[in-house]
């Protein structure tokens, strides 16, 4: 799974200390001695039952079927980064900064329009082949292979559908149940391959609230940046929008007990489209 690098933010502990002492001809040992593994250890010791019936039962909770009426979810809100490093691998030239988007669901399209922006460069997207545009001063699509663009996008949608699209997995089991703030939390282990770590296979734990069902974190590990990387997203603010659930404020960290994250999106408003908005 995509995530925008974590490892090289210069303000970060963990591992990006450590590629900062590392000599370079060592990296790649380093990579290769150990894997990241978020499995519990109930599911280590055997214990983890099936978790897709309980997966589906959370996603129903927060508007699944309403979800899946709808092609397209637009939304308008702001970027807020603390990671200068990080953005700057990005498009995004300012630490805050507001935009308008629109999601083709499920299908990788993803559309942005940054407020205010530059004629030519205010306007980016990726479509489902993974290519992206810029549209230029007419609004016309430009496609250019920008590694920028799909760095920031790809992550941007998933953090949005994947509290309704992570129940497909090849693997889901019930992880066992915790306290998160102080209130009973079920986790949910997802993965596409095997329970097992893998070097090309993300592991997730999923956390809902017991009696809300509220998609409250989710942990992940980015095989895409490193073995050993992992990355926490912490969703709150919950809302109803055309009878789903949706959270209004999404915090990326690297770590979940880190006290300054890395970004956060503070979503204004939500709309679901059954048509494709002009330019998309």
């Amino acid at each position: 799974m995509q995530l925008v690098s974590i490892a090289q933010n210069k303000n970060l502990g963990g591992m990006a200390a450590i590629m900062k002492w590392v000599p370079m001809a060592c990296i790649p040992l380093l990579l290769q001695c150990s894997i990241a593994d978020l499995r519990t250890d109930y599911i280590k010791e055997g214990k983890a039952a099936d978790g897709k019936h309980l997966y589906q039962q959370i996603a129903e909770a927060n508007g699944l079927v309403e979800w899946q009426r709808y092609p397209y979810l637009s939304l308008s809100g702001t970027n807020h980064w603390k990671s200068w490093t990080m953005r700057k691998l990005t498009p995004v030239e300012n630490a805050t900064q507001d935009f308008t988007s629109t999601l083709g669901i499920g299908r990788g399209e993803h559309r942005l329009k940054f407020i205010p922006g530059k004629i030519g460069n205010d306007v980016i997207g990726i479509d489902s082949q993974n290519r992206t545009w810029r549209a230029d001063g007419e609004g016309k699509k430009v496609f250019k292979d920008e590694r920028a663009i799909r760095i920031y996008l790809r992550p941007m949608q998933n953090y949005i559908e994947w509290p309704f699209t992570l129940r497909n997995s090849a693997t889901v089991l019930n992880a066992g149940e915790t306290i998160l703030n102080g209130r009973t939390t079920d986790r949910l282990f997802v993965t596409d391959g095997k329970p097992e770590p893998e070097a090309d296979r993300d592991q997730f734990i999923v956390y809902a609230d017991r009696e809300t069902k509220e998609i409250r974190r989710i942990d992940l590990t980015v095989r895409d940046l490193m073995k050993t990387a992992t990355a926490t997203i912490i969703y709150d603010d919950f809302r109803m929008v055309q009878g789903v659930r949706l959270a209004h404020k999404i915090t990326i960290f690297e770590k979940p007990e880190d006290e300054n994250y890395l970004q956060e999106y503070r979503i204004k408003e939500y709309k679901f489209l059954k048509d494709a908005p002009a330019g998309f």
